[in-house]
């Protein structure tokens, strides 16, 4: 009678074990993904940031030409004169040469 409450009593225990060491790989497991999970938010958002990046630089490149082509018709006459402040200001920024 004894050997069999001592031998319940280790099955018992052994699948307590058991579920204790799933339930350990199962958290380390939502760990990983969720690592992963990060990893992926954080690699779309920076493709998401770079991108948005490249449109800003390319659209201020295309403003920096028009403003290029209006002084340029400024200089030959064709529209009102842009005044010395101005393009001093916009050759302090590197837009006009």
């Amino acid at each position: 009678m004894i050997g069999w409450r001592l031998s319940g009593a280790l099955v018992a225990s052994g699948v307590l074990l058991a579920l204790w060491w799933l339930w350990g790989a199962n958290a380390r497991l939502s760990d990983d993904l969720a690592a992963e999970r990060a990893a992926r938010l954080a690699a779309e958002r920076s493709a998401v940031l770079a991108r948005r990046v490249a449109e800003d630089e390319a659209r201020a490149q295309l403003q920096g030409e028009r403003l290029n082509v209006e002084l340029k018709r400024a200089a030959i006459g064709r529209s009102d004169p842009v005044p010395d402040y101005l393009l001093d200001h916009l050759r302090g920024l590197g837009v006009v040469q």
